[in-house]
């Protein structure tokens, strides 16, 4: 459906992380089969946009891993959409979506949101245009931040803010992916795995909107009537390192204090834009101390911040110089093999100055 209904196909490039088994068909062959007999005859159409990474269930470390593999089959393309396996569209969705980020006049824009139910597709819901809307969170178990279903927002005119963001449908700039990527180092996390992400975009200075139209739907009837699918090897070790390495970020308990364990986020810390503290009193949820503190469902006003004089790249940093920025297209390097946390930011700053001397040493 991504091509077959979009405007401008010859536009559209897929980046496909695919998880499976060896036994399992592959994505590239069933969309060949599917589209052989397609608006352009014979053939394959549009192979060429198609980026695939291939991932044995064996290997595979659950949604977070996964998705930081996105990053690496990025281009110069501009504009970025991820989204959960069996969606559909409304024709000429990529009209609809670059006019609705649009309609936010936000380079810093992220449409997100839990998406409808297929059924629903093209349909005015309730003749009132109900969308969801992505406000309410809840605490696991562990103390971990994971996003409520979502609430319905009624006769909207444009998109409005929320303040939480969700995994299966989020559209902006690709600068925000390359500024705010996934942490590769976070196995096992599906509880944590939204609400992080969203804490590391909102405080490098991007804003969630709640799509006042539904654009992008979902099968969520998909696994009743098919075969179960498989998920990944668990590794009980794992998920406590990872749910310790989401609590340093987030400020909750259990989570790091020290200035180690902060430099060993690297480039996958919070942001310089907005504080912890902002980000506190704009959704209501209290990280520090693990409660609910006010009403994200409410009108959120906007909260400035000293903005990049280039979108693309990040200046400045809490240890006093910028983090390393990904190129679209270029392989993420760790600054330091196995973390940043021994030898802190000098160590880091070091290598950079190590790296600038050898560049120097190329161009004489």
């Amino acid at each position: 459906f991504l091509y077959t209904k979009a405007k401008n196909p010859k536009r559209v490039f897929v980046g496909v992380v695919q998880q499976a088994a060896a036994t399992d068909e592959d994505c590239i062959k069933s969309y060949c089969e599917l589209m052989g007999q397609g608006p352009e005859g014979r053939g394959c159409p549009h192979l060429e946009n198609i980026r695939i990474t291939r991932v044995s269930n064996l290997e595979a470390k659950g949604p977070t891993v996964g998705r930081s593999m996105q990053l690496d089959m990025m281009r110069d393309e501009e504009f970025c959409m991820q989204t959960d396996s069996h969606m559909d569209v409304l024709p000429e969705w990529d009209r609809l979506l670059l006019e609705t980020w649009g309609a936010t006049e936000n380079e810093y824009a992220v449409l997100s949101t839990y998406v409808h139910d297929m059924s629903t597709l093209g349909k005015n819901i309730n003749n009132r245009h109900e969308v969801p809307h992505l406000c309410q969170n809840i605490w696991t178990g562990i103390g971990m931040v994971r996003n409520e279903q979502a609430k319905a927002a009624v006769y909207l005119e444009k998109p409005i803010f929320a303040p939480l963001w969700a995994a299966g449908l989020s559209f902006s700039k690709c600068h925000a992916e390359v500024k705010a990527p996934y942490d590769p180092r976070t196995p096992q996390i599906f509880d944590g795995e939204e609400f992080s992400k969203f804490a590391r975009m909102w405080t490098r200075g991007y804003d969630t909107y709640s799509p006042h139209r539904s654009i992008v739907v979902h099968d969520y009837s998909h696994f009743k009537s098919g075969p179960a699918p498989l998920g990944w090897k668990k590794d009980a070790n794992e998920l406590r390192r990872s749910n310790t390495r989401l609590k340093t970020l987030l400020g909750l308990p259990g989570g790091g204090r020290s200035a180690g364990d902060l430099v060993d986020l690297d480039m996958y810390n919070l942001g310089t834009k907005r504080s912890l503290d902002q980000l506190i009193q704009f959704t209501g949820i209290d990280l520090r101390n693990g409660k609910i503190v006010g009403n994200g469902c409410g009108d959120l006003q906007w909260v400035p911040f000293e903005r990049d004089p280039e979108p693309e790249v990040e200046v400045g940093s809490a240890w006093g110089f910028a983090p390393a920025v990904l190129r679209p297209g270029a392989p993420y390097v760790p600054l330091l093999d196995g973390g940043a946390g021994e030898g802190g930011a000098a160590a880091v700053a070091e290598q950079q100055q190590q790296q600038q001397q050898q560049q120097q040493q190329q161009q004489q």
